[in-house]
């Protein structure tokens, strides 16, 4: 029923970067724990934050752990984030494969009902070309009668504040009832204090991370938000290695990866050698593994790929199952998460999801069996068009 692996005694050729490779092993980790909020700061973020001088002023302490939530700067996406008092950071996906912390655009969530007044209108070039002028917002950053662009310059610029869609005037601060020089940006809005006698607070932001998470309170998940105790960096989690266990010596396999010094290990599992089409599972290698994993404290990632021939309706073909037969798939991964739930510590859905069709067809070597493939994969992707009577 299952097809048999071909026994390989451990493979230790790719390496599972789970952390910058490039960083020394003395570095400090990436990360930060605040316990005025209870919460951690990490990874992109933390560069973000490190990026960013005066921090603390200017996004504020950490509110939240990192989630998933809908963008709202671009409706559509879901993007994982992370609450600051003075901001939300985003990580967003780049077209060079990494990732891109952007601060979200709640500057302009707050003025949306009030692009009407005069503040918020463009204004003209100024004939003065020392002056800044924002050609695409159609406002100034100046230093009169608020020195906001020279903090806007000092203090991250562009990534931070974003681009001025105000020009300075005097509002009242609805907390205090006193009335202040203001100008706002996509992504913030600057207070000008000149009484305050340390230079340092004299230009103070809005804690619009804060106010938006309590507006939208009932729409957040608010375990997101509870403290957490500080953990200590697990060095093991940065490195991990794939490695083929499958009928092999397992435990000497992880002997040889725990000694290397490297806590991940990650395994490939084909779904075609494990469900038949009646939907029995072939459990025993798959056990043995984790197992194994879990006797020599080694974390286990599963990556699951290779339809079997009944899942993708062309014989002989590995790759993505047809859409008949996602749920089916979704059903097999959803068997292994509830079998190892809290054994194995994450799963790759899917390797190279970019690339389905070469994955399905790159097996066949000859000219007339390709084509005959990739025909087959076409047809099955192409709407059904009802003929002509």
């Amino acid at each position: 029923m299952f097809q048999r692996c071909h026994p390989v005694v451990v493979v230790l050729v790719l390496a599972l970067v789970l952390a910058d490779l490039s960083r020394p092993a003395s570095a400090a980790p990436p990360l930060r724990y605040f316990p005025e909020t209870g919460q951690t700061v990490s990874n992109e973020f933390w560069q973000f934050w490190q990026a960013t001088p005066n921090a603390l002023a200017v996004l504020g302490y950490p509110l939240s752990a990192p989630f998933i939530q809908e963008s709202s700067t671009e409706p559509g996406p879901f993007l994982r984030v992370q609450y600051f008092e003075r901001a939300i950071l985003e990580e967003h996906p780049s077209a060079e494969r990494r990732i891109v912390v952007l601060g979200r655009l709640l500057g302009n969530e707050l003025i949306t009902q009030r692009r009407h007044e005069p503040p918020f209108q463009p204004v003209a070039r100024p004939a003065n070309k020392q002056l800044h002028w924002d050609e695409i917002t159609r406002h100034t950053l100046v230093d009169k009668p608020a020195p906001f662009k020279q903090f806007y310059q000092h203090h991250g610029g562009l990534p931070v504040f974003g681009r001025p869609t105000s020009e300075q005037f005097q509002e009242r601060n609805r907390d205090t009832g006193a009335v202040h020089w203001v100008q706002y940006f996509e992504r913030q809005r600057l207070e000008w204090h000149p009484g305050e006698p340390d230079p340092a607070f004299q230009i103070k932001l809005g804690r619009l991370g804060d106010e938006y998470r309590h507006a939208r309170a009932a729409q957040l998940d608010q375990a997101a938000f509870a403290r957490r105790p500080a953990e200590a960096p697990d060095e093991r989690m940065r490195y991990g290695i794939n490695a083929a266990l499958f009928y092999t010596d397992q435990d000497r396999a992880l002997h040889i990866v725990k000694d290397a010094g490297l806590g991940w290990v990650r395994q490939q599992v084909h779904w075609k050698d494990h469900q038949s089409a009646d939907g029995q599972i072939a459990w025993g290698q798959l056990d043995s593994i984790v197992a194994a994993a879990e006797a020599r404290q080694v974390k286990l990632f599963l990556s699951v790929l290779q339809a079997p021939d009944w899942a993708t309706g062309i014989p002989g073909v590995t790759g993505l199952p047809d859409r008949a037969h996602f749920a089916d798939y979704a059903a097999f991964v959803g068997a292994l998460a509830q079998r190892y739930k809290g054994r194995v510590h994450a799963y790759q859905i899917w390797n190279e999801i970019n690339l389905p069709q070469k994955t399905a067809c790159s097996q066949f070597q000859t000219p007339r069996i390709t084509s005959t493939c990739w025909r087959k994969l076409r047809q099955r992707s192409r709407p059904a068009i009802p003929r002509r009577l």
